[in-house]
């Protein structure tokens, strides 16, 4: 990676911002790069779109495989 964009990358995360990566189908793509955009401004519109995206698509808890398995049904109630 040259110097120059080690740099952009470093001042994006001195002003807090994270550089994130996804694999999304195509026809997302411009639609996600929107979101990203009005988000990143920081206005009213960013806060009622995060606000909307959190109430359509909420967290998951981080359950272990562990936990997984265990809330699985039971075969034998069959």
């Amino acid at each position: 990676m040259n110097q120059a964009l080690q740099d952009h990358r470093r001042r994006l995360v001195e002003r807090g911002f994270r550089r994130i990566e996804v694999a999304l189908p195509a026809a997302d793509a411009g639609l996600i790069r929107r979101v990203a955009r009005a988000l990143k401004s920081g206005d009213d519109q960013a806060e009622r779109l995060r606000l909307a995206i959190e109430r359509a698509v909420p967290a998951r808890s981080k359950s272990t495989y562990k936990e997984w398995l265990a809330a699985l049904p039971d075969d034998e109630e069959q």
